[in-house]
C-alpha cells in the first residue's frame, strides 16, 4: 500500500523550486536535438570491412570533429552516448598519424569506393 506524501513547504522553498524549474526550462529551451536514423547498413558490414565498430565510430568523430572545428586537433574530448539505450561516455581520442591520413582522405571529391577500401 502507498501512502500519498503531503508536503508543507514555505514560500521561499516554492520560490526556490521556481526558480530552478525556470533555470531548467531555459536550458532545455535552447538545445538543438535531431535524430537521424540510418539503416543501410550496420556492424555487421562494418566487421566485414575488417574493422571494430568502435574504430569506425571513432573515426566518424574525428570526422565530425574537424568538420565542426575546421581541424584535427590532439583531444581527449568525452562525447555522451548515455542518452541511448545501454549507451556509455565514449570520448573522441588523440589524433594518429594514420586517423589524420584517413580523415583528410574522406574529404578528397575524387575518392573512389576502390581508393576508400584501400584507406580502411
Amino acid at each position: 500500500m502507498f501512502l500519498k506524501l503531503r508536503w508543507d513547504l514555505s514560500q521561499k522553498a516554492e520560490k526556490v523550486i521556481e526558480t530552478a524549474l525556470s533555470n531548467a526550462r531555459k536550458l532545455i529551451d535552447d538545445v538543438d536535438l535531431q535524430i537521424i536514423t540510418y539503416d543501410t547498413y550496420g556492424k555487421g558490414l562494418i566487421k566485414k570491412c575488417g574493422v571494430s565498430p568502435d574504430a569506425f565510430v571513432q573515426m566518424a568523430m574525428q570526422i565530425a570533429y574537424k568538420k565542426d572545428a575546421g581541424q584535427l586537433a590532439l583531444t581527449y574530448e568525452s562525447s555522451m552516448t548515455r542518452l541511448f539505450r545501454l549507451g556509455r561516455t565514449e570520448t573522441v581520442r588523440p589524433v594518429s598519424t594514420a586517423s589524420k591520413v584517413f580523415v583528410d582522405e574522406l574529404e578528397d571529391p575524387n575518392l573512389s569506393v576502390r581508393d576508400f577500401l584501400k584507406i580502411f
